[in-house]
C-alpha cells in the first residue's frame, strides 16, 4: 500500500523518531532505481525496520515500496521502467 505524505506528515514523523531515538545507523540515503526496483546494503536492517521511500513528484517513477530483508532493503516502483532518484528513510520501532 502506498501512503502519500506532505511536508507536514514527514515532519511529524521525524520529530516523533527523532524523540524516540530509533533512526537506524546510515539509515538516510537515497538510490537510484533502475527497471522500477533498487536493493540498498544495511547491516542495521532487519525484518521489522520501517522504511520510508519518498521521491520528487516531478519524476515518473510510479508509486513506490519498500520491502525489508536481513541486512539489506528493496525499493520497487509500480512502473517496471522506473529509473529515477529516490530518497529514504528507515527506522527501528521501539521493542
Amino acid at each position: 500500500m502506498a501512503v502519500d505524505l506532505d511536508s507536514q506528515d514527514l515532519y511529524r514523523i521525524l520529530a516523533h523518531v527523532l524523540r524516540n531515538h530509533v533512526i537506524i545507523p546510515k539509515g538516510i540515503g537515497s538510490a537510484t532505481l533502475s527497471s522500477g526496483t533498487v536493493t540498498v546494503t544495511n547491516e542495521a536492517v532487519n525484518t521489522s525496520t520501517l522504511i520510508f521511500p519518498a521521491s520528487n513528484a516531478a519524476l515518473a517513477t510510479g508509486a513506490l515500496r519498500a520491502v525489508a530483508g536481513s541486512g539489506s532493503f528493496t525499493i520497487t516502483s509500480s512502473d517496471a521502467g522506473a529509473s529515477g532518484k529516490v530518497a529514504y528513510f528507515c527506522i527501528q520501532p521501539p521493542p
